[in-house]
């Protein structure tokens, strides 16, 4: 009996020095279990509420996974950057489940001072060749089943024409 327990530990001990040797390249889970990368795309950007010294700033965005098993994420943390401006963070208030082979909708809320940001910066705003303004979401989304971050990151660029309005900025 002695000897099977052995056997066993030697067993154990292999196998764990063999996957710890095995996740030293590994970064992120994606690498980790050859799964394809999810990509995340933005639907819609709006503003929720206008308030004289903050604004939310509405992200709906869509994360497609194409790998044929779902994925829960149990924590995600965004940034949000226009016009080169950094407007802050948003988080998951409750986990996500992305579906096997298909896109998930994933609604992200800045709390920010745009009317400071924008009305104070006009003058130096960079504004695309389309008259829209630069944005970028870039962040990382932690898989619960494997407790490995996934990047993710997405650039666009929204009409100006859409936000001045709601905020007054051009009457």
């Amino acid at each position: 009996m002695k000897e099977l327990i052995s056997r066993r530990r030697v067993f154990e001990l292999g196998a764990g020095a063999t996957l710890t040797v095995s996740l030293i390249g590994c970064e992120t889970a994606t690498d980790l279990l050859n799964l394809a990368q999810p990509t995340m795309r933005v639907q819609d950007i709006a503003l929720k509420s206008v308030g004289l010294n903050q604004q939310t700033v509405g992200i709906d965005t869509a994360i497609n996974n194409p790998n044929p098993l779902s994925l829960l994420i149990n924590q995600l943390a965004m940034n949000f950057n226009l016009a080169g401006k950094d407007l802050g963070t948003a988080t998951l208030g409750s986990p996500v489940e992305l579906g096997a082979n298909r896109e998930t909708s994933v609604g992200l809320d800045y709390s920010t001072n745009l009317i400071e940001l924008l009305g104070n910066g006009l003058s130096d705003l960079q504004v695309s060749g389309t008259g829209g303004i630069p944005y970028e979401l870039a962040g990382n989304a932690n898989l619960s089943r494997f407790n490995l971050p996934v990047p993710l990151k997405y650039q666009g660029s929204v009409n100006l024409n859409d936000l001045a309005p709601m905020l007054g900025i051009f009457g």
